[in-house]
């Protein structure tokens, strides 16, 4: 499942935090930092000591020293640098390779995509060796031309595969989906919080999830099964200030579903009809948006 944590520019490394986030998201960590001429990525280190200490090198002469990191758990693809997160938006894989890069922009995942072409599903090499989140982004998201159109891109997984995104920018950090603020910070989830039982890897609380996540959405290819979509109650018919969740467009209430997600929050986010037949029309919404963007 992994974890994402958003440190905002004058907020105190919360280093207890992360240590926690390591202990339980131990398959390699690593984090992005705009230096100003482009997007630090930083990634593969193998322990929490590491991380923190390339960290401060790296960011001792920043005014703005924003950052996300990122602690993953292997659920698809070897563990090594070129599954790691952060990944530079690119199609070069030397770059997506890399350990260390200047990027234009950097995406840091928690969850699992199901969205790979389906063509890798029969190359069993490619489909054990590179990540979900590597496959999805040299082959899909690199291919959109503008942040809007790659913002809307990844609000739309994250309804469908109950996955978060960090998305920095030259000027910006985008969360998208649901994040907790805890001290001044941003997490992707809480379940680094669970202390590790003896000879395990992860708590039984921790471990549990993770069956219930694959079992749900993975093994028997649920994702989104869950989502419903109402008609929109209690709000101003009148007006054309609602927005939309996937496109950001402007709408009236009549012309909106409200999304009712209760395993993601995604409680009072608004989806117009256009986005709405676009991932849960007639075509797989993974096929169509693969189609679309090549």
């Amino acid at each position: 499942m992994c974890v994402i944590v958003h440190k905002p520019n004058n907020v105190s490394l919360p280093i207890e935090s992360l240590e926690k986030c390591f202990i339980t998201n131990n398959d390699l960590c690593g984090y992005m930092v705009n230096i100003g001429y482009g997007i630090l990525i930083q990634r593969g280190l193998k322990n929490i000591d590491d991380l923190i200490k390339q960290w401060e090198s790296d960011t001792k002469h920043l005014k703005n020293n924003e950052t996300v990191f990122h602690f993953r758990i292997a659920t698809h693809g070897d563990i090594n640098v070129s599954n790691s997160h952060p990944f530079p938006v690119t199609n070069d894989i030397r770059l997506l390779e890399s350990s260390t890069v200047i990027s234009n922009i950097g995406l840091a995942h928690n969850g699992i995509l199901n969205t790979i072409p389906f063509d890798y599903y029969l190359d069993e090499e490619i489909f054990y060796k590179y990540s979900d989140t590597f496959l999805w982004i040299s082959e899909v998201l690199s291919s959109v031309s503008n942040i809007q159109s790659m913002l809307s891109v990844l609000r739309i997984l994250s309804i469908e595969s109950h996955s978060k995104f960090s998305l920095m920018t030259g000027n910006k950090v985008h969360r998208i989906g649901t994040f907790y603020e805890i001290d001044d910070c941003y997490y992707s989830n809480t379940l680094w919080q669970y202390k590790p039982v003896k000879d395990k890897k992860y708590s039984y609380d921790y471990a549990a999830y993770n069956d219930w996540y694959y079992n749900k959405f993975v093994a028997n290819d649920n994702f989104g099964e869950d989502i419903c979509f109402q008609e929109t109650e209690n709000y101003n018919s009148e007006s054309h200030d609602h927005t939309c969740y996937v496109c950001q467009g402007k709408f009236s209430i009549n012309d909106l579903y409200e999304i009712i997600d209760e395993t993601s929050s995604y409680y009072d986010r608004l989806i117009c009809f256009d986005c709405y037949e676009y991932v849960y029309g007639d075509l797989n919404y993974g096929d169509k948006l693969y189609g679309d963007l090549k």
